[in-house]
């Protein structure tokens, strides 16, 4: 059973840096031209499943600009003049995909995004359904998944995410901690051997220093019998 977690982890506390951009001006030139690129990539995609990331770009005084990017995976295609990096990876390309590198120029100035690598995750294959000679499960299990939270409260950059936390509880006021999560680029969790009672889900995101969201909007599990 898959259940969807949306919106909620994407809001954390607002105490994360700002991104800024300088731009140096030659002595009594306040008309330089300036361009730069910023954006969180996402570093994990599931095989089967899309990957899409567009890059912000900050442009003074350039009349056009274009991207590049250095490192694409083969099943990946880029943009050249919106910054898009988009696919659909397959089985065969489940492993790490790393120094990706997208930059900004306008002829003139160049501007590069930090180096960064994409994780393509193998899919979890269905398990089948008991056949109904067998007997009953005694318990079940849950996906849960989420989108990966890319920016801040105050809009800025999402640069230092540094885990999720789960909560479940029998209803949607007592929800506990039941799992932290290190590892910013997992965005599904499998929850194994889960009692057929009522149950209920919600997430946070947790920064480097150990800020944590709100929490998400509370999923809800109905209790089944088998």
């Amino acid at each position: 059973m898959n259940m969807r977690l949306r919106g909620a982890a994407s809001r954390l506390a607002a105490l994360y840096a700002c991104a800024i951009l300088l731009t140096a001006y030659p002595r009594g030139d306040a008309s330089a031209n300036a361009v730069g690129v910023m954006g969180a990539p996402p570093t994990s995609v599931i095989d089967g499943q899309a990957y899409d990331f567009t890059p912000a770009a900050v442009v003074i005084g350039s009349a056009s600009v274009w991207f590049s990017i250095e490192n694409l995976p083969p099943w990946a295609s880029f943009d050249t003049l919106t910054g898009r990096l988009q696919g659909i990876p397959i089985d065969d390309d489940v492993g790490s995909w790393g120094d990706i590198r997208i930059s900004i120029t306008d002829g003139s100035l160049t501007a590069t995004l930090p180096a960064f690598a994409i994780t393509v995750q193998p899919a979890q294959i269905p398990q089948p359904n008991p056949s109904p000679a067998d007997p009953p499960p005694a318990a079940r299990s849950v996906t849960l998944s989420w989108l990966a939270p890319i920016a801040n409260t105050d809009g800025s950059a999402l640069v230092d995410l540094a885990a999720y936390r789960l909560y479940s509880g029998a209803t949607a006021t007592t929800l506990e901690p039941l799992v932290t999560l290190a590892q910013p680029g997992l965005t599904r969790y499998v929850i194994e051997n889960l009692p057929f009672d009522a149950h209920c889900f919600a997430i946070t995101a947790v920064n480097s220093l150990g800020v944590e969201s709100d929490l998400s909007a509370v999923v809800e599990l109905a209790a089944s019998t088998n």
